[in-house]
Protein backbone atom coordinates (compact mmCIF):
# COMPACT_ATOMS: atom_id res chain seq x y z
CA UNK A 1 0.00 0.00 0.00
CA UNK A 2 1.44 3.62 -1.12
CA UNK A 3 2.15 5.72 1.95
CA UNK A 4 -0.26 8.21 0.81
CA UNK A 5 -2.69 5.12 1.19
CA UNK A 6 -1.39 4.38 4.34
CA UNK A 7 -1.83 7.38 5.61
CA UNK A 8 -5.32 7.84 5.07
CA UNK A 9 -6.46 4.70 6.43
CA UNK A 10 -4.81 5.35 9.46
CA UNK A 11 -5.89 9.08 9.62
CA UNK A 12 -9.93 8.24 8.76
CA UNK A 13 -10.75 4.48 8.99
CA UNK A 14 -8.20 3.38 12.04
CA UNK A 15 -8.38 7.06 14.58
CA UNK A 16 -10.93 6.82 16.68
CA UNK A 17 -12.00 10.93 16.20
CA UNK A 18 -13.94 11.57 19.47
CA UNK A 19 -14.08 15.02 21.41
CA UNK A 20 -13.59 17.83 20.02
CA UNK A 21 -11.35 16.76 17.05
CA UNK A 22 -13.84 14.59 15.86
CA UNK A 23 -16.91 17.49 16.45
CA UNK A 24 -14.94 19.99 14.44
CA UNK A 25 -14.88 17.00 11.76
CA UNK A 26 -18.37 16.39 11.61
CA UNK A 27 -19.12 20.14 11.43
CA UNK A 28 -16.98 19.99 8.51
CA UNK A 29 -18.57 17.47 6.76
CA UNK A 30 -21.92 19.04 7.22
CA UNK A 31 -20.81 22.63 6.34
CA UNK A 32 -20.09 20.92 2.97
CA UNK A 33 -23.32 19.05 2.57
CA UNK A 34 -24.82 22.06 3.35
CA UNK A 35 -23.17 24.41 1.00
CA UNK A 36 -23.93 21.82 -1.83
CA UNK A 37 -27.78 21.36 -0.86
CA UNK A 38 -27.42 25.58 -1.40
CA UNK A 39 -25.84 24.92 -4.57
CA UNK A 40 -28.17 22.14 -5.65
CA UNK A 41 -30.79 24.35 -4.82
CA UNK A 42 -30.02 27.69 -6.55
CA UNK A 43 -29.56 25.69 -9.92
CA UNK A 44 -32.65 25.65 -12.30
CA UNK A 45 -31.07 22.50 -14.38
CA UNK A 46 -30.94 20.22 -11.65
CA UNK A 47 -32.87 17.22 -12.07
CA UNK A 48 -33.47 16.33 -8.45
CA UNK A 49 -36.67 15.92 -6.72
CA UNK A 50 -34.66 16.17 -2.98
CA UNK A 51 -31.78 18.61 -2.52
CA UNK A 52 -30.75 17.65 0.99
CA UNK A 53 -30.43 13.68 0.01
CA UNK A 54 -28.96 14.69 -3.78
CA UNK A 55 -26.22 16.96 -1.61
CA UNK A 56 -25.55 14.14 0.55
CA UNK A 57 -25.15 11.36 -1.99
CA UNK A 58 -22.86 13.70 -4.04
CA UNK A 59 -20.65 14.33 -0.86
CA UNK A 60 -20.86 10.43 -0.18
CA UNK A 61 -19.89 9.48 -3.08
CA UNK A 62 -17.25 11.57 -3.91
CA UNK A 63 -16.20 11.23 -0.62
CA UNK A 64 -15.97 7.37 -0.75
CA UNK A 65 -15.02 6.88 -4.11
CA UNK A 66 -11.62 9.23 -3.44
CA UNK A 67 -10.97 7.02 0.00
CA UNK A 68 -11.03 3.93 -1.85
CA UNK A 69 -8.85 5.66 -4.67
CA UNK A 70 -6.64 6.66 -2.18
CA UNK A 71 -6.50 3.27 -0.33
CA UNK A 72 -6.67 0.96 -2.59
CA UNK A 73 -5.56 1.78 -6.08
CA UNK A 74 -3.20 4.99 -6.10
CA UNK A 75 -1.26 3.89 -8.97
CA UNK A 76 -3.88 2.46 -11.05
CA UNK A 77 -5.04 5.83 -12.57
CA UNK A 78 -4.37 9.31 -13.07
CA UNK A 79 -5.39 12.06 -10.41
CA UNK A 80 -7.00 14.12 -13.43
CA UNK A 81 -8.61 11.06 -15.19
CA UNK A 82 -9.80 10.07 -11.33
CA UNK A 83 -11.30 13.76 -11.13
CA UNK A 84 -12.40 13.57 -14.54
CA UNK A 85 -14.49 10.58 -14.37
CA UNK A 86 -15.91 11.43 -10.60
CA UNK A 87 -17.24 14.96 -12.04
CA UNK A 88 -19.06 12.94 -15.08
CA UNK A 89 -21.54 10.68 -12.99
CA UNK A 90 -21.96 13.94 -10.02
CA UNK A 91 -22.38 16.01 -13.74
CA UNK A 92 -24.78 13.14 -15.10
CA UNK A 93 -26.74 12.74 -11.98
CA UNK A 94 -27.53 16.29 -11.15
CA UNK A 95 -27.78 17.47 -14.69
CA UNK A 96 -28.78 14.39 -16.64
CA UNK A 97 -27.07 13.19 -19.62
CA UNK A 98 -25.15 15.06 -21.96
CA UNK A 99 -23.66 17.35 -19.79
CA UNK A 100 -19.83 18.39 -19.82
CA UNK A 101 -17.49 17.76 -17.30
CA UNK A 102 -15.75 21.62 -16.26
CA UNK A 103 -12.93 18.97 -15.41
CA UNK A 104 -12.50 16.57 -17.91
CA UNK A 105 -14.33 18.62 -21.23
CA UNK A 106 -16.36 15.15 -21.94
CA UNK A 107 -19.77 14.98 -22.30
Amino acid sequence: MPIVGLADRVIFEETPWEGPLGDIIAEFEEFMVMELKTAVSKAPNVKTINPDLAARLVAWTIESMTHHFVLYENDRFDDEELIGEISLLVGRYLFGPGKRSRASGKS
